[in-house]
């Protein structure tokens, strides 16, 4: 058992430091589009702005995409972790029942504190924390895959969010283009005009 949990343990930690990565990188990119938003704001065009903002959108989304297979791959080695916890789970019930009924049968036949009776009991109780400790871990890990689920669907909301945010953006970017090639056809057309 301690093997298992020593792998849940670094699988966990490994995991907790990818996260933290992806959010530091998450907020140095707020940080760095919001000076230059402020930059854009101050002195530049609205074009600037919207390039800024979709730089942003884009740099969120690729974090937020890594994010989520993060979660992805978190929840693929729990739901693992539980099957084989319980197949673990299954095989010490088995020992378990099987512990008990010869225990039952000897303490019956010798009484329960001959010799052999106590080494069957030993061996149950052993048994029993066994299968209660494997128990408790199957109920916290599914209790991990929910939280990691429930951050898998706000990762996922955002992601959809910030998506469509980018689509507006680039909606926005295209239609300034083409009012902007359209005020300057029309400046050259006013100035053909006065020729």
């Amino acid at each position: 058992m301690s093997g298992a949990n020593i792998k849940i343990g670094a699988s966990s930690s490994e995991f907790q430091k990818q996260m933290n990565e992806v959010t530091r990188q998450l907020r140095l990119v707020s940080s760095e589009c919001g000076v230059a938003a402020t930059k854009a704001k101050l002195f530049g065009s609205t074009q600037d702005q919207l390039a800024i903002k979709q730089k942003e959108l884009t740099s969120k989304l690729q974090a937020q995409n890594s994010m989520l297979k993060l979660h992805q791959d978190r929840i693929a080695s729990l739901n693992s972790n539980i099957e084989k916890e319980k197949k673990k789970r299954d095989e010490l019930g088995k020992k378990l029942d099987e512990a008990k009924r010869k225990y039952a049968e000897v303490s019956k036949a010798t009484g329960k504190n001959s010799e052999e009776s106590k080494k069957l009991k030993e061996e149950k109780d052993k048994l029993q924390i066994a299968y209660d400790k494997t128990s408790k871990s199957i109920e916290d890990n599914n209790k991990k895959l929910e939280e990691a689920t429930i951050k898998l669907n706000n990762t996922e909301k955002n992601i959809l969010r910030n998506q469509r945010a980018l689509e507006d953006i680039n909606k926005e970017i295209s239609n300034s283009k083409i009012d902007k090639l359209a005020e300057n056809f029309d400046k050259v057309s006013e100035a053909s005009g006065k020729v």
